[in-house]
């Protein structure tokens, strides 16, 4: 990135690209060669990281709610998480799973509940310390780069609205492949 501004497709590596529209102050470019959509310029990872503290997670959906309400909302996302989960039990058993910007543990709860063994990562300290709190399970505050699990301890890896925070989505999936299992289903 040269002065906040990508110069390459993140997908492809083109550098020619179109001007879509802008959404709440972000250009949307296209890329003509592959013709993914992305965000140019993209904040920094801490631009991104700021974006995601207290102030996010308070104003968020369920604070500022009567109990019934933050119930309601909490089992829409429960379910939600169920639903994936189901299909993702066709393809593999439950082991380790790793969701990647798991928030505050909803798809973790989830998967905990029906035999896996939750890992997360997940850039919001106040996030991390819900999910790390409700579950007890391994939580890390960062970015999956800073953590270094070793090669193979993951039979699955989640990111549940989180790719199109990546900066280098190519480096991100190398990572995953890494520490992701080799699988033959």
């Amino acid at each position: 990135m040269i002065d906040g501004y990508v110069k390459n497709c993140l997908l492809c590596n083109s550098t020619d690209f179109l001007h879509r529209f802008n959404k709440n102050g972000f250009k949307i470019v296209q890329c003509k060669s592959c013709t993914l959509l992305f965000v140019n310029p993209q904040n920094s990872p801490q631009e991104t990281a700021e974006i995601y503290k207290e102030q996010y997670f308070l104003n968020r959906n369920i604070h500022g709610l009567d109990k019934e309400d933050r119930n309601s909302i909490r089992s829409f996302k429960l379910q939600s998480c169920k639903i994936y989960l189901e299909d993702i039990s066709k393809f593999t058993d439950p082991g380790k799973v790793l969701d990647i910007g798991c928030g505050e543990g909803y798809f973790l709860e989830v998967a905990k509940s029906v035999g896996w063994k939750p890992y997360g990562v997940e850039i919001s300290e106040v996030a991390a310390n819900m999910a790390r709190e409700s579950l007890g399970a391994d939580i890390q505050c960062g970015l999956l780069r800073d953590v270094s699990y070793p090669d193979n301890m993951f039979d699955l890896v989640t990111m549940l609205d989180v790719i199109e925070h990546f900066h280098n989505p190519h480096e991100e999936m190398k990572e995953i492949h890494r520490i992701l299992k080799p699988g033959d289903k």
